[in-house]
């Protein structure tokens, strides 16, 4: 008899949308992918951009979200990091925060389609907290608000960043929603085997490679330290699916590839329904 995803995980889950910036857009893929195997989310928790895109599901207009975010080119990407030096962050995130605000206008988490979380961090503190009650847009601009690049949130009197501090893929506050089974959506994963050890000799001959840059370099360090910090919420709390779209080579703050990266989401979940299929 063949096994489906489906069969599998039964026919509704709860969603663990993890943490990535530009590389986020992968979560629609998954989300399409899930409903193409017959598959319903029936909540939702989100961390960062995981936050945003979980946001507009709950708020049911991923559909619209989906359609204006692959019409975006670079340059309406770019147009909307807005500068805002000395004040907490490069950016305010305010012209983002509009742009969200189309789909999702005023809502109340309290009065979404679907439970939802959203995760952050108390920057006094480091404390994780799930905010699941009041402004929709509030949360998710909390959640994303990643230390140094956007100004936190004041939210409750704390003052608020992104919840990839503490936990980039929010396995916990997913698990906590509902006893349904979590499919969780890692961003990070980084494709390499070699082992911790002694830095290699380096091969003389060989060009050495360019320069990083500030933004390549902050996005693979910020991917890096998401990279370790899911491995061990991930042994501490197992989803009953870990979904892991190949997105190595896809910069944290890459915003020219929304399609392939949305493609690349979808990708991960045929793959898993036709391993699931081939080895029954």
């Amino acid at each position: 008899m063949t096994t489906s995803l489906k069969s599998q995980l039964g026919k509704q889950v709860v969603l663990a949308l993890g943490g990535g910036a530009a590389r986020g857009f992968a979560h629609i893929g998954v989300i399409r992918g899930l409903q193409e195997q017959g598959i319903e989310v029936s909540a939702v928790a989100g961390c960062s951009i995981g936050s945003v895109v979980g946001g507009v599901l709950a708020a049911g207009v991923l559909d619209d979200y989906e359609e204006a975010v692959r019409g975006l080119s670079r340059r309406d990407l770019l147009a909307m990091m807005d500068v805002s030096l000395p004040r907490g962050g490069l950016f305010t995130g305010e012209k983002m925060a509009r742009f969200v605000h189309r789909f999702i206008g005023d809502q109340l988490i309290e009065d979404l389609e679907l439970p939802y979380r959203a995760v952050a961090v108390d920057l006094d503190t480091g404390a994780e907290f799930w905010l699941e009650r009041g402004s929709l847009l509030t949360a998710m601009r909390a959640s994303s608000a990643i230390p140094g690049v956007f100004r936190p949130i004041l939210v409750e009197q704390r003052w608020l960043g992104d919840g990839g501090l503490a936990c980039p893929l929010p396995l916990e506050a997913a698990a906590d929603l509902s006893d349904l089974p979590v499919v969780a959506v890692d961003l990070n994963a980084i494709e390499s085997d070699h082992p911790a050890g002694p830095l290699p000799a380096a091969d003389l001959e060989t060009r050495a490679p360019a320069s990083p840059g500030l933004v390549r370099a902050l996005g693979a360090g910020l991917a890096i330290v998401c990279n370790h910090l899911t491995k061990a919420h991930v042994a501490c709390n197992p989803p009953a699916l870990l979904l892991q779209p190949k997105l190595a080579k896809q910069g944290l703050f890459d915003v020219s590839a929304v399609a392939e990266v949305i493609e690349l989401g979808h990708e991960v979940v045929t793959e898993v329904a036709d391993r699931l299929a081939r080895d029954t």
